[in-house]
């Protein structure tokens, strides 16, 4: 009974999202109707057709994952870089003290400077690794601070009396204590990291990218494959974020 109960509530909450999707589409369509020009707006019709049209093209699929190579590349790096220097920070307020100016600025100014300056000292190449490096490091360097700031004084206390240090502290004491934090930060950061890369790869024209596929959608007026380019980011962007939580459990 009680699997009977679960299995009918999951089936009303998959038709409850399913009948909100259709809501919106037909809101899509309807406005797409109301535009009639396909140049301001297209519907939800053309845009799968172009989102076919593209998926049966190689290119598609080497701009993917030229985009989706730079998000884990930055990304990486910048979560094994946040993750240590915020255990460092934990422990000395002078790091914590030197990398405050610096998370401070990251955080507060717009990406796109760091776009353009990235573009001027690494090219568009490496533009997309290093920006989704740049978004994701803040964001995982406060969530690992916070966590490890949340720590009980006493369980500290605790492991230096009985001698508890190295991998033993850091399965037992502080990776419980920021595994929640931490598990945020990444799923904030990949959504980042996935924007903030195509947009350095719009405004710096890289070969064989996402970015590349919508500046020519901008350049030929083609609406219905920007907003299938965009379904394609919004789908690239879920499956990092399942892939992640999968990673975490």
């Amino acid at each position: 009974m009680n699997d009977d109960a679960a299995m009918k509530k999951g089936l009303v909450r998959i038709i409850k999202k399913m009948l909100i999707i259709m809501l919106w589409l037909a809101v899509w369509q309807v406005a797409a109707f109301c535009a009639d020009n396909k140049i301001l707006l297209v519907g939800p019709i053309d845009t799968f057709k172009s989102v076919v049209r593209l998926l049966m093209l190689a290119d598609t699929y080497k701009s993917v994952l030229n985009t989706f190579l730079a998000v884990i590349g930055g990304g990486l790096g910048a979560v094994l870089l946040g993750i240590i220097l915020a255990r460092l920070a934990s422990k000395s307020a002078a790091v914590r003290e030197i990398l405050s100016p610096f998370v401070s600025a990251v955080r507060s100014v717009p990406v796109v400077c760091f776009i353009v300056l990235i573009l001027i000292m690494l090219g568009a190449g490496r533009a997309g690794l290093a920006v989704s490096g740049i978004v994701t490091f803040p964001l995982i360097y406060t969530s690992v601070l916070k966590g490890m700031e949340t720590i009980d004084p006493g369980l500290i206390e605790m492991a230096d009396i009985y001698g508890i240090k190295g991998m033993r502290r850091l399965k037992f004491l502080e990776i419980p204590a920021v595994r929640p934090y931490l598990s945020a930060g990444l799923l904030n950061a990949a959504g980042m990291a996935i924007r903030s890369a195509v947009a350095a790869e719009v405004i710096g024209q890289a070969k064989m990218t996402i970015g590349n596929g919508i500046y020519r959608s901008r350049i030929y007026l083609d609406t219905a494959d920007l907003l299938a380019w965009t379904v394609i980011i919004v789908t690239l962007s879920y499956a990092m974020e399942k892939i992640i939580k999968r990673v975490l459990k």
